[in-house]
């Protein structure tokens, strides 16, 4: 069984995502989805009621309790159920034909059955979605048409793009060999695909805001003794939107209350990537923190990060082999 968490806000692609989910499905009946259902007066709230193997949590938008992390924790306590797999997406998601078959042979392939398997979601081009935006016009060759809908066509691997503040920034590059799965160093929360152990081992923390969800995700897991890989052909795609239109938490509430959030957040942040101990919402007893410096080549407590991982260099298996250099960086 594989279990889809999908946390939802005031988002009108929600059913055209868990109908893709459905319909393309190899087995659907293998599927177990759980939704937090952060609803407004716009939607249409039956439409998914009856739905087989779906459980939902409806809740007014002015009710919730957080951002994407309260929601997504919600689903994580109130809805899995030792699936044998966990697959997180966001509520704008389109999935290739036979998914559920493909990301399990994928899983399988791997050598470590501790693995996840998680990248920034490539993106489908839908201009009747809120706030949707065309392909950039360099990439117009790098999509393909299906009933109006344009999907990119590039495998891609994420490289990090940027330092400084409190929070690191990620970006793509087209991968060189798709073959097979790749290693990575970053957790996307829109593409997380794992084993049902994974939910147990590091649960999501609803004290999070919005930023340092990832950060804290990649370092909690790889701590805890999984690999990390990016995934070397299509499950999903992702809607493409102007980030800024699209309705959020932080852009609906007062700004009193967005402070609120955040302030707490970036304390708990902080305190996860110092390695303080915070139970099974810090960080995990397989690995440690010098260990994932060495294999990804990024000090989140430290704000910086070796010059390959800006190049989209993948760990063989690691990053760094100078350790003096490495401290002559973070210095």
């Amino acid at each position: 069984m594989i279990f889809v968490s999908i946390a939802s806000y005031r988002d009108k692609e929600l059913l055209n995502t868990v109908k893709s989910c459905v319909e393309n499905a190899k087995h659907p009946d293998q599927l177990s989805i759980g939704i937090c259902w952060q609803y407004d007066e716009e939607e249409d709230l039956a439409c998914l009621d009856g739905m087989p193997n779906l459980k939902m949590h409806k809740v007014f938008w002015k009710d919730v309790e957080g951002s994407v992390c309260w929601a997504r924790k919600l689903i994580q306590d109130k809805f899995y159920s030792g699936e044998d797999y966990y697959f997180q997406i966001d509520s704008h998601t389109r999935f290739v034909k036979d998914w559920d078959e493909k990301i399990v042979k994928m899983h399988n392939s791997l050598p470590n059955q501790r693995s996840v398997i998680s990248v920034g979601p490539s993106y489908y081009y839908d201009l009747k979605a809120e706030a949707a935006l065309p392909p950039e016009h360099h990439l117009k060759d790098q999509t393909v048409e299906i009933e109006g809908i344009e999907y990119d066509t590039i495998i891609q691997k994420q490289k990090l793009d940027s330092v400084g503040g409190i929070h690191f920034m990620y970006g793509f590059l087209p991968a060189e060999d798709t073959s097979k799965p790749f290693l990575s160093r970053h957790i996307s929360a829109a593409w997380l695909f794992a084993p049902g152990s994974w939910v147990r081992d590091v649960p999501y923390d609803d004290e999070l805001y919005f930023h340092g969800e990832e950060p804290t995700l990649t370092l909690r897991t790889y701590t805890n003794g999984y690999d990390l890989y990016n995934p070397n052909e299509f499950i999903i795609w992702h809607l493409k939107y102007l980030f800024p239109d699209r309705k959020r938490h932080w852009n609906n509430f007062p700004q009193e209350i967005i402070n609120q959030f955040t302030t707490k957040s970036n304390e708990k942040y902080k305190k996860i990537i110092n390695g303080e101990d915070l139970g099974k919402y810090g960080i995990g007893k397989q690995r440690t923190i010098e260990e994932w410096e060495i294999y990804s080549g990024i000090s989140f407590k430290d704000y910086k990060a070796h010059p390959k991982t800006f190049e989209g260099y993948i760990p063989d298996p690691v990053t760094i082999y100078d350790i003096q250099e490495w401290n002559n960086i973070k210095k």
